[in-house]
């Protein structure tokens, strides 16, 4: 009876710890699943790239103009872009780290020449601007650090690496449109996931207006923040696109950006797709 009576008393304590257990597991795998819905961390250390590499112009389009970046060997650099009769201009100092360029502008403006041609020059003002240095077989890309994974999405679509100046939408070393970027560009391990192997292509399970949920998730390769796409079924000249912003082991939520609203049933991919496909 003493046995019984001891068991009785230690029931109560066994339970709890117990069922501690059982809320701590719970909550890890709440943790776990949370952490497919995390934006991943901006400031990274990125591979590094010799810092002579990087004292050269680098430029990229702005559609009817475009943006140069001239990082000088004495840790000044210089910049300057123009689109539509509008300039800007300015200077000012970078240092590396944790492999990042860091710009911080000082207050010199457009020069004199500069405001002859264009009356409504403006200065630039970065306090500062963080570009990560991304080298992709032999080309040199400089991306700021929060569009990391809007390159990605282009890569995934087949807009990089681009071909010609017209279409270079991210800084890149000046002529490297012409140099091959075979393989995939050296980026760190949580953001080397956004890039797939293979082409994604998912189905459209449930629509309400501009938000949808799709048949593919972590597991098939889905990231927080992947751009996919839908075709215009003729309604707009280009394809719809769609942002992932919820994940799940197989199965995402996403919000349209642009275009037409796919309905259940329809398929959306990474890479949108041609007239001819």
């Amino acid at each position: 009876m003493m046995r019984i009576a001891n068991n009785l008393r230690e029931a109560p304590a066994v339970i709890g710890i117990a069922m501690l257990s059982i809320f701590l597991g719970a909550a890890g795998c709440a943790k776990e699943d949370n952490s497919k819905n995390e934006p991943l961390p901006v400031k990274v250390s990125w591979p590094a790239v010799a810092p002579s590499a990087l004292h050269v112009r680098f430029v990229h389009s702005l559609g009817y103009g475009g943006a140069r970046l001239d990082l000088n060997s004495n840790g000044t650099f210089k910049y300057s872009d123009g689109c539509c009769m509008i300039e800007q201009e300015g200077s000012g100092t970078y240092t590396i780290e944790s492999g990042v360029v860091v710009l911080e502008s000082d207050e010199s403006g457009p020069s004199e020449t500069t405001k002859e041609t264009f009356p409504k020059a403006t200065n630039i003002d970065w306090k500062p601007r963080r570009l990560a240095p991304i080298v992709w077989d032999q080309r040199l890309y400089l991306i700021d650090e929060d569009k990391v994974i809007e390159f990605c999405n282009q890569i995934n679509a087949g807009f990089e690496p681009c071909r010609m100046f017209m279409y270079a939408s991210f800084f890149l070393r000046d002529q490297d449109w012409e140099n091959p970027a075979s393989g995939k560009p050296n980026l760190p391990p949580n953001y080397a996931e956004y890039l797939v192997d293979e082409p994604l292509e998912a189905k459209v399970v449930s629509q309400r207006e501009y938000k949808l949920t799709i048949n593919k998730g972590y597991d098939d390769g889905v990231r927080l923040g992947m751009r996919m796409y839908a075709d215009s079924n003729g309604v707009v000249c280009f394809p719809s696109g769609i942002e992932v912003v919820k994940v799940e082991d197989s199965s995402a939520a996403a919000e349209v950006r642009w275009g037409r609203w796919p309905m259940a049933g329809e398929a959306v991919y990474l890479r949108p797709k041609s007239p001819k496909d």
